[in-house]
């Protein structure tokens, strides 16, 4: 998926795209940014946020 094809593309959508690549990725280091709302995709977000904190405490401690 190339959210940058997409006329109408929802930035908040696009970040849960952006971190699911970079998590995948093996990048740990991200994080999402949630607004006051807490709507579904703010709650996809978070979960995400917690599933790279996650995995970056398993490398580390796996790496060392």
């Amino acid at each position: 998926m190339n959210f940058d094809d997409q006329q109408n593309t929802n930035p908040k959508l696009e970040e849960v795209y952006m971190l699911i690549f970079n998590i995948a990725d093996g990048n740990y280091d991200v994080s999402g940014n949630t607004s006051p709302n807490g709507d579904e995709i703010d709650a996809l977000i978070t979960g995400l946020n917690m599933l790279a904190e996650e995995l970056k405490a398993k490398f580390e401690k796996t790496n060392r």
